[in-house]
């Protein structure tokens, strides 16, 4: 089967379960000739690509949103920015900091292929 193909399979598989059983992996490697421990490497991998890019994409909204703020809260007839935005900035900053860190308040969220 060509990888085109056998991608697809996988990708398909992978939108309907992101934890496919041994079973399922078995009949996948014996679909596409390869080997199942290759499969379970493959959504592995992919599970890490998913995982990857949801966090890139939650820190690229909490930077749209620090750079929404110090764009809203910019006065140009004075120059400077108003005492009520300036906080909010610094709790967006907080937040930013808070994040890259990996400092969360409460439990850390699981993330969950779905």
């Amino acid at each position: 089967m060509p990888l085109r193909d056998s991608i697809e399979v996988l990708e398909e598989e992978f939108q309907l379960n992101c934890y496919p059983g041994i079973d399922v992996r078995e009949d996948l490697a014996q679909k596409l000739g390869l080997d199942e421990d290759r499969i379970q490497i493959w959504f592995q991998n992919r599970r890490a690509k998913l995982k990857r890019s949801h966090r890139e994409s939650q820190f690229l909204m909490v930077k749209n949103a620090l750079i929404n703020s110090r764009a809203e809260s910019w006065h140009p007839a004075i120059g400077t920015r108003s005492s009520k935005s300036q906080s909010s900035r610094l709790f967006l900053d907080a937040s930013f900091y808070s994040l890259k860190v990996g400092e969360q308040e409460g439990p850390k969220p699981k993330f969950r292929c779905s």
